[in-house]
């Protein structure tokens, strides 16, 4: 138990001594089992750490119910199914909350692809646009090109038989 203080190892030290607490009860030795199962009640309250407090009100209920002194294994029989309770409130607030989080981030994950497919049907029209300006373009100037050539052909016919006449 030692050891854990030195290491700072606050929840190695409340387990080894709950523990410690336990086997001195089932090994009959109650007073080895008093010290070390109240100084793991001390330090799981002093430490604060709820899995440790509902393991050592377990112990203890273990401890008062060895001595048939029913009152007290009562008291700590109710608190710990008060702290396992409690505990399984707070696990299921993590888990709600990180089911809300995996939808957000669904949720974003499809807003974000639905935008990228969006830019990419744009972008997709925008070419279609580009290339059938391009080709009226290109027919625009055919028929320019075939009109201009065609009122050369009629230029030059008109001036040679405007020489001819001549």
């Amino acid at each position: 138990v030692y050891h854990y203080r030195l290491y700072g190892d606050e929840v190695g030290e409340v387990w080894s001594s709950a523990n410690l607490g336990s086997s001195f009860v089932m090994t009959g030795n109650e007073d080895s089992a008093w010290y070390y199962i109240s100084r793991a009640h001390e330090l799981s309250q002093y430490y604060q750490i709820p899995s440790m407090e509902e393991m050592v009100a377990e112990k203890l209920h273990m401890y008062y119910t060895s001595k048939k002194d029913w009152p007290n294994a009562l008291k700590f029989l109710e608190i710990q199914i008060q702290l396992k309770d409690s505990l399984s409130d707070v696990q299921s607030q993590k888990q709600a909350l990180k089911q809300k989080l995996e939808y957000d981030n669904d949720i974003k994950t499809a807003e974000l692809e639905a935008k990228q497919q969006a830019d990419r049907d744009r972008d997709e029209q925008r070419l279609w646009f580009a290339g059938i300006v391009a080709g009226l373009l290109v027919v625009f100037l055919i028929i320019v090109y075939n009109r201009l050539r065609v009122a050369r052909k009629q230029k030059s016919t008109i001036e040679k038989q405007k020489d001819e006449i001549e």
